[in-house]
């Protein structure tokens, strides 16, 4: 949604794209369920694997993970621009705020939601809620969704949280002041084109793989990586890691061949990886 004002017909299609991939997991449920295509869910976490205590692998992670971000942030591109005397340093608004992406606040905002959710015995993910919304919206039109059972306080919550993303993302954009001034990435201008139709076309499509995928898979990155990370499941580390692993090897896939017109695009509009 911050990216609205790059192309409202383009994440029209990413929603569109995430919505109809929802609705073909529920249609195509049945019959994956007959072919075998879902394992049993596991509970297995570290602690029980390695058999120690949680806080014994909880907070030495923790730091680890933190000292992570921190080496992250200190190695941004911006703040080798500003020390080449290319830039400023951001300000500490900035910092926080920086686009809509901070490392900072986004952290510390969703942290919050996952210990309130925690503390009602829910587990937080994005992909749960996608049927959820459509499950409520869906039935005053006499449709059931077969994957979310009967509706309840449990997905109502869930569906809020959908609902929820949409004026949120605009307000994260105001304060990052990107709202009116976003563009489309420009590699990714490079790699699919200007035709507005294309441009939709791969977002929609990508949406709904994102949201077909994610529902075979029993979580997103929000649910089953950041929500599920602290519970220190086996599972959802498999997961994590194969989200990155197939991130990186779609992204060389994709400007893998442009790798040279990469450069050039970085090279004439003086931009970093922290900028596209």
């Amino acid at each position: 949604m911050a990216r609205w004002a790059a192309g409202r017909w383009i994440v029209t299609g990413g929603v569109i794209g995430l919505l109809a991939g929802a609705f073909a997991y529920d249609l195509f449920f049945p019959s994956m369920f007959a072919w075998g295509l879902f394992a049993p869910p596991q509970s297995a976490t570290l602690p029980i694997v390695l058999n120690v205590s949680f806080a014994a692998v909880a907070l030495p992670l923790g730091v680890l993970i933190l000292l992570m971000m921190a080496l992250a942030d200190r190695l941004d591109p911006a703040r080798g621009r500003a020390a080449a005397g290319e830039g400023s340093e951001p300000v500490l608004y900035d910092r926080i705020f920086r686009k809509e992406w901070g490392w900072i606040s986004g952290s510390v905002l969703f942290a919050g939601l996952v210990v309130l959710a925690t503390a009602q015995g829910e587990y937080l993910g994005i992909a749960g809620g996608i049927p959820s919304f459509l499950a409520h919206v869906t039935a005053p039109l006499g449709y059931k969704f077969q994957t979310v059972g009967g509706l309840s306080d449990h997905t109502a919550w869930r569906a809020a949280l959908i609902v929820g993303l949409v004026p949120g993302a605009l307000i994260a954009a105001r304060l990052a002041r990107v709202s009116a001034t976003a563009a489309v990435a420009p590699m990714w201008s490079e790699v699919i084109g200007t035709s507005t139709a294309k441009r939709v076309a791969v977002t929609t499509g990508a949406g709904f793989l994102l949201s077909f995928g994610a529902m075979v898979g029993g979580g997103c990155t929000s649910g089953a990586f950041v929500a599920g990370w602290p519970t220190l499941s086996v599972g959802n580390f498999a997961m994590g890691m194969t989200f990155f692993m197939t991130a990186m090897a779609t992204a060389f896939l994709v400007y893998g061949r442009k790798r040279a017109r990469f450069h050039e695009i970085r090279a004439a509009r003086n931009i970093s990886l922290a900028d596209d």
